[in-house]
């Protein structure tokens, strides 16, 4: 018996281990089968009107989000359902009569499940998002009207991210950007600039490429143009004058603009 129940023991804090291992709370999940409710299911909110009706299965393919991980439990939240007009609930349950209405179901509910069939069906989540922005600084800008000349001045700018495919794990992906940059001007490259003279001026940067990621490791090719504030004073050669440029990167364009919901 004592053996016995150490085996148990053993086993069970193994797989606690095992399974905070891969998630932790916070991270979303979705069910590959469906799962039985342990314990009472918890509003999160005391006047919620719908707090009645619950589930005793946690469906598949909804995305949840764990909210706390012990080694014989998991609570779960499922992200928001898009909550519908009444007219909205009368046209879906006249077309589908025997439908339920999702957010009914699980928005704002707390639902608890055991570990051990947490562990069996849970799997991790990550939205395939299309557009995300990040800020992105080019060390490297070479300027071909001027013998390829490279600028190293310190530059920073706002770009969006347009994913175009995934391949072999990586994915290409379409980019547009803006910001302040500046450049240093004297008498070889600005006819403005008197001999023996340099002077540092900001400039508007505007740019497109293309970005190749694989995993959170990001490399880019960059082709633009600089604008600086008072052309007609400094005369600069290179203003408005195309340039490439070369971007490195690691997890830069994390930074999703959608707001993640399941749908019904």
């Amino acid at each position: 018996m004592r053996t016995q129940n150490f085996f148990l023991i053993f086993f069970s804090v193994f797989t606690f281990i095992s399974t905070s291992q891969n998630f932790k709370v916070g991270d979303l999940i979705k069910l590959s089968n469906t799962v039985p409710v342990k314990d009472t299911v918890v509003s999160v909110y005391s006047d919620d009107s719908n707090s009645g009706k619950t589930v005793n299965y946690l469906e598949s393919g909804i995305i949840f989000r764990i909210l706390e991980l012990s080694n014989t439990e998991v609570k779960l939240m499922a992200l928001s359902y898009k909550t519908k007009t009444e007219e909205q609930k009368e046209k879906l349950l006249a077309s589908k009569p025997s439908e339920k209405l999702k957010s009914d179901y699980y928005n704002n509910k707390v639902y608890t499940v055991s570990l051990k069939d947490f562990s069996a069906f849970a799997q991790s989540f990550e939205f395939d998002d299309r557009i995300s922005v990040g800020l992105i600084t080019l060390p490297f800008r070479a300027r071909p009207q001027d013998d390829f000349s490279f600028d190293t001045e310190f530059n920073l700018s706002t770009t969006v991210n347009f994913r175009i495919f995934d391949v072999y794990g990586s994915s290409l992906n379409a980019q547009l950007g803006a910001g302040i940059s500046s450049v240093g001007l004297d008498s070889e490259n600005a006819l403005g600039i008197t001999d023996g003279e340099s002077q540092d001026i900001a400039t508007l940067t505007m740019f497109s490429g293309l970005m190749l990621q694989y995993k959170k490791v990001q490399i880019g090719l960059y082709a633009g143009v600089d604008q600086i504030n008072n052309q007609s004073n400094y005369q600069w050669k290179s203003n408005g004058n195309l340039w490439f440029g070369f971007g490195l990167g690691f997890n830069v364009f994390t930074i999703s603009i959608s707001n993640p919901k399941n749908k019904q």
